[in-house]
């Protein structure tokens, strides 16, 4: 069975904690993580490493096939390269898997192919997982096929929400 690739947005200040959680749990379930910038500790006040570090994470969005969001701080403490990166992820039609609560009007289009919510990421990993053994998740082309990146290339089968 070929797995989804997945990239992993969070605060840059939980790299170390949910972020590397989340990365090491879905690897463990076989899921090829995209999110690069976990582990890269970069010098954030330095304009060309703060561009080269854009420009890797953008790649990494275009090349999943699911986006998880970790939104965890409180409403008005939210970051906003997670913002940005959930933005890219709703333009190019990746299903969006949440933790945490919804904190921005976007964040309420709950769909199979927008928003769908966990309380913990253990039960977001243990979602994704019975997808995919129920075949609910169904693979079509490669993200890095240029063709399909816009079209998106993976659908969450009717009945599919938790």
């Amino acid at each position: 069975m070929r797995y989804p690739s997945i990239y992993i947005a969070a605060p840059y200040a939980d790299r170390t904690g949910a972020a590397t959680q989340a990365k090491v749990l879905l690897e463990q379930r076989g899921f090829p993580v995209t999110a690069s910038w976990i582990d890269r500790d970069e010098d954030d006040t330095d304009p060309e490493v703060l561009i080269r570090a854009a420009q890797r994470d953008l790649e990494d969005i275009f090349t999943s096939h699911l986006f998880v969001l970790i939104n965890t701080q409180p409403r008005g403490q939210e970051t906003s390269g997670k913002a940005v990166e959930t933005g890219i992820a709703l333009t190019l039609g990746l299903p969006i898997l949440a933790v945490g609560e919804p904190t921005n009007i976007f964040h309420h289009l709950t769909h199979p192919t927008f928003f769908t919510w966990f309380p913990t990421i253990e039960a977001l990993v243990e979602q994704v997982h019975v997808w995919m053994e129920e075949e609910r998740l169904v693979m079509r082309g490669d993200r890095r096929d240029e063709e399909s990146k816009l079209a998106g290339d993976i659908t969450m089968v009717e009945g599919s929400s938790r």
